[in-house]
């Protein structure tokens, strides 16, 4: 009598479990889209500090593996505000980890990854690369994502870069991306 009462109330939560699942928002695994990213890094120099701000678009993609946890990557093409002939491409690799990143709705992230990228000016070229750190928000509705995401940048290899081409600079380097993406869920 009591391994009876024990199945029934296994398929009670076992169907109650099922009807949750069935209600909850449909999740997307895939989504692929447009960013607008931009690149600053900041040096102070003897004389206050400067700005090397660059903008452009990007390719992005994001890989839900569960609702806390995805994969996201961007390839994009930067060109220097001040001067157009100088460029910065490249990608970067994140690890997200935050809430409702595969279901519809409000979501966050934290961010981890890596970054590598070519700056071109005529008659230089530097290829650079490091780690960052970030975190993003947005909102994803059934066919699309919007996301908004900032990142800190290990500022060394800017740092190398300023010291090569003879930059005069006090010490502090820092870096920094940022992006707003518009994607199609799959």
């Amino acid at each position: 009598m009591h391994r009876s009462k024990a199945v029934m109330l296994g398929l009670m939560v076992l169907s109650s479990a099922t009807m949750t699942e069935a209600q909850e928002p449909s999740e997307s695994s895939f989504a692929l889209g447009l960013s607008r990213y931009a690149t600053v890094f900041s040096v102070d120099t003897y004389k206050g500090s400067d700005e090397f701000r660059f903008g452009g678009a990007a390719i992005n993609a994001t890989l839900s593996l569960n609702n806390n946890l995805a994969l996201r990557g961007h390839l994009y093409s930067q060109e220097w505000e001040d001067a157009s002939s100088t460029e910065l491409s490249g990608f970067d690799l994140q690890l997200l980890l935050g809430s409702n990143l595969a279901r519809e709705g409000f979501k966050y992230y934290l961010s981890l990854g890596l970054f590598s990228e070519e700056l071109e000016d005529p008659g230089y070229s530097r290829s650079l690369s490091g780690t960052m750190i970030g975190f993003g928000l947005g909102y994803n509705w059934e066919r699309v994502a919007l996301d908004f995401s900032l990142h800190a940048r290990q500022a060394q290899p800017y740092a190398d870069m300023l010291e090569e081409l003879g930059y005069p600079y006090s010490g502090t380097v820092s870096a920094g991306s940022g992006a707003l993406s518009l994607a199609y869920r799959f």
